[in-house]
C-alpha cells in the first residue's frame, strides 16, 4: 500500500514538473517587447508559483552594463523595494557569479537557514542572475535546478533579443549620421542607377 501511495506520488509530481515546463518555455514570446522591470518581477513572480520557496531575488543588468534592475516576489506575491534592498545587500557574494550553485545563509527575514541556488543568465552570467532560496534542506533538487534553469533561459533569451536589436539599431543610425554629414557627396542607387538617396554635400 505505501508503495503504490509512493509511485501515485512520484507520477503526480512529474506530472506537475512537465506541466510546469511547457509553462516555463513559453516565457520568452510573453516577455518580448517588455522591459527590464517587467522581466525582473515577471521572472521573479513565475519562479515563486513554480518552486517551493520563501523567495526569488532577480537582477537584469542594463545592455550597456552600466546599470542593473531587481526585482524579488514570495509566494505571497512582488517583495517591497525595501525588502529587496535588504536581498541585495545579502546576496551580494552570489550577484556576480558566473556558474550555477548552492549556498546557506541565515534568513534575513526571519528564523532558519535558507538553501540558496544562484543560476546566472546569459553566457557567464552577462545578463544578470537569479536566486532561489528555500528553507527545504534539500532544495534544490533536480526539478528545482531544471525549472530555474529554463526560466532563466527564456530571460536571456529576450535580453539578448534586446541587446541585438538595440545594436542594429545603434549601427543603422551611426551609418545615417555618417552618410549626412559626410564631407563629400554620397548617394545610393537603386538596381537601375536611379538615385535613392544623397547627403547635402
Amino acid at each position: 500500500m505505501d508503495i503504490s501511495r509512493a509511485s501515485a506520488d512520484d507520477s503526480q509530481a512529474l506530472r506537475r514538473c512537465v506541466r510546469e515546463l511547457a509553462a516555463l518555455s513559453t516565457l520568452s514570446a510573453v516577455w518580448s517587447g517588455r522591459d527590464l522591470p517587467q522581466i525582473a518581477a515577471g521572472l521573479s513572480g513565475v519562479l515563486c508559483r513554480s518552486l517551493p520557496v520563501e523567495f526569488v531575488f532577480v537582477r537584469l543588468n542594463s545592455a550597456e552594463g552600466t546599470t542593473a534592475v531587481e526585482a524579488g516576489s514570495s509566494p505571497d506575491g512582488a517583495l517591497s523595494a525595501e525588502r529587496v534592498e535588504i536581498l541585495s545587500r545579502s546576496l551580494e557574494p552570489l550577484v556576480t557569479t558566473s556558474a550555477t550553485h548552492s549556498a546557506t545563509m541565515p534568513s534575513p527575514f526571519g528564523e532558519g537557514a535558507l538553501q540558496l541556488c544562484a543560476t546566472p543568465l546569459g553566457f557567464g552570467g552577462d545578463c544578470g542572475v537569479v536566486i532561489a532560496a528555500s528553507l527545504q534542506p534539500d532544495f534544490p533538487a533536480a526539478t528545482d535546478r531544471l525549472m530555474l534553469s529554463v526560466a532563466g533561459n527564456q530571460a536571456a533569451i529576450v535580453l539578448q533579443q534586446q541587446r541585438s536589436e538595440a545594436r542594429i539599431r545603434r549601427n543603422e543610425q551611426e551609418l545615417a549620421d555618417f552618410f549626412e554629414n559626410a564631407t563629400v557627396g554620397l548617394h545610393s542607387a537603386g538596381p537601375d542607377g536611379t538615385i535613392l538617396r544623397a547627403n547635402q554635400a
